[in-house]
Order: structure tokens, then sequence, then C-alpha cells
């Protein structure tokens, strides 16, 4: 009968190392599921749509490395007046200009970064440009000889916006101490002749209520 005790006593502590074994694998299985997570997560802070790189900065929308024109995040790229889809050299007409729209992201007919690039990408809208702005510390800096802002997310993640000033029929360039970038959004008033841009230099920054739709601006793309 003591043989038979001790028999079951050491069935019943096997049986309890058996079951503590089989929680250490679901534990070890947790684990290698978070890092796969992790590394997920990092190689989305960069990647590509149709060919173009995109940054994630944390915000609702991706941005583009650089703009549309350009090849690299210092380059200027093309300037375009307000719901303009053709890069032009002479400044004189805009088929946007006093038509009554509504915001134009995404729509191929006036929305150059989804006419050239493609697939998800656009022109940030007013709301959007406004969130790179409040929800992103913004540095004066130089790359190859460019000025503008590196604009880094709460992430830690960055892009540089290069101060490339304006054109005009007539006259404009501030190259290296202005920047302005339109976004996608029609102005809020009466009037049909103006939309919303980022505008910044060395000590401003604000994303504007109204600005001329004639004036050519940079674009930065943002995909979603």
């Amino acid at each position: 009968m003591k043989k038979y005790w001790i028999l079951l006593v050491i069935g019943i502590i096997t049986l309890g190392f058996a079951s503590c074994g089989g929680s250490d694998d679901d534990e070890e299985e947790d684990v290698s599921s978070q890092s796969d997570s992790s590394v997920a997560d990092e190689e989305d802070d960069t990647g590509y749509v149709n060919g173009y790189a995109y940054v994630n900065l944390g915000l609702s929308v991706k941005w583009a490395e650089h703009n549309v024109g350009a090849t690299y995040n210092y380059s200027l790229g093309q300037f375009y007046m307000w719901g303009d889809i053709e890069a032009r050299t002479e400044f004189v007409s805009n088929p946007a200009d006093r038509k009554d729209l509504s915001d134009i992201s995404g729509n191929e007919k006036y929305d150059v970064a989804r006419s050239e690039w493609g697939d998800t990408w656009r022109m940030p809208t007013k709301a959007e440009m406004q969130e790179l702005v409040d929800d992103c510390t913004w540095t004066w800096s130089k790359i190859n000889g460019r000025e503008g802002y590196t604009v880094t997310g709460a992430n830690g993640n960055s892009i540089f916006l290069p101060a490339g000033g304006y054109r005009t029929e007539s006259t404009g360039d501030q190259t290296n101490e202005y920047g302005y970038y339109w976004t996608s959004t029609p102005t809020t008033s009466d009037s049909n002749q103006y939309a919303s841009d980022l505008n910044f230099s060395e000590n401003h920054i604000a994303v504007s209520n109204g600005t001329s739709r004639l004036l050519a601006f940079l674009i930065r793309p943002v995909t979603d």
C-alpha cells in the first residue's frame, strides 16, 4: 500500500511539471509574436507606394520623402499653380482659377500628386497640413546647401521641406528664405480665387486660410 501512495505522488508531481512546461511554451510563442509585430512597425517607418518613398511620422497620413518633380528630399521639384496638373515655366493661366471647387485631394483632374504619382498619392488637405505643423517638431536646417525645415514626428522619424520660394508670371523667388506648399483645400470664403497653403521662413510657420491660386508653389504628397 505504501508503494502505491509513493507511485501516486510521483505521478502527480510529473503531471505538474508537464503542465508548467506547456505554459512556458505559450509564453515563448507570445514573445516571438510581439517581436514580429515590432519588426513590422519598424519596417512601416518607411516604404514605397507605386515606386515613391514615404515616411511615417506617426500622423494620420504618411508623408512623401520628396516633392513632386524632385528626386531627393532637398530638391525643389516642380512649381504648380493650385489645381493645375501641368508643370509650367510661364504662369499666365490656371484651369482651376475662379472655379467653384470642393477639396481636390485625390482628384486626378486637379490634384497633380494623384495625376503624376498615381495609386493612393494625393495632395494634403488643410487639416493634414495643420496636423504636420501642430504635432511635429520643426527645426531650420540646411541639406546640400538647401535651407528648409527638418520636420520630426513624435516617433523620431523626419522629412525635410526645402524652402523653394514661389514662382509667378512676372517675378518671385525667395529660394532658401521662404517655403510655400499647396494644400488641396480651397478657401472657405465666398471667393473662388484662393486656396490654403503652408508658408514658412526661419522665424515663421503657418497654414493660411487663402492664397491666390495663380501663384506657383511646391507640392509634397501624402498617402493613407
